[in-house]
């Protein structure tokens, strides 16, 4: 099966990717660049007997990167947001210092 050929398949398969992404993802830009990259990782593989189903196994492994990368995000940002006492006494006495500093 030549580079055309493939092609034409997946594109004659894009809406069922796009669908499978965005039930997925739950967001239109992330499941378009997921389908994008999925499908540019197929067309680089071209001795793959099955092209539209080795889309579809990446395309999912792709959407759970994209959901584990999302999730470890708000992991992150939720931990920014916890106060810790400790790095807040060490801010109000830089803060205290700094005042002091200009008002000498």
């Amino acid at each position: 099966m030549g580079r055309s050929d493939i092609r034409r398949q997946l594109e004659e398969h894009y809406l069922d990717f796009f669908s499978v992404a965005i039930a997925m993802l739950r967001d239109e830009q992330d499941a378009r660049d997921a389908v994008q990259e999925s499908l540019t990782r197929t067309m680089m593989k071209l001795r793959v007997k099955d092209p539209c189903a080795f889309c579809m196994r990446t395309l999912k492994h792709q959407c759970l990167d994209m959901l584990h990368h999302r999730k470890r995000m708000i992991s992150i940002e939720e931990d920014m947001l916890t106060v810790d006492p400790e790095r807040e006494e060490l801010i109000r006495m830089v803060r205290r210092v700094k005042e002091e500093l200009s008002e000498m």
